[in-house]
């Protein structure tokens, strides 16, 4: 009897997912005349957030013109775990978090 409640245990600990939510959150902002310079501000964690945020706004007040990307995807340990993962890390400048 011990054995069977112990599987079951086993059983439903492993069918657990494990989940990472990764984030992306970075400013892009370019001069007027668009001259084919552009300037990349990206945070590194949540924390950061408001550095990129001071720092567009002061791009902004420059002149420039600024694009927030604000992107967000839970990668879990499930069957597309790769292609999740590999389709959200090619966005670059990203950060995770265990969930």
């Amino acid at each position: 009897m011990f054995f069977y409640i112990a599987l079951l245990l086993l059983l439903s600990v492993s069918a657990c997912q494990k989940c990472q939510e990764c984030k992306q959150y970075c400013a892009y902002c370019q001069p007027a005349g668009n001259t084919g310079l552009l300037t990349k501000i990206c945070a590194t964690k949540d924390v950061t957030h408001y550095a990129v945020d001071s720092l567009m706004t002061a791009y902004e007040a420059k002149g420039y013109t600024c694009k927030m990307i604000d992107k967000y995807k839970s990668v879990c340990d499930n069957p597309s775990k790769l292609n999740d993962a590999v389709n959200f890390y090619l966005l670059e400048d990203y950060y995770c978090y265990p969930k």
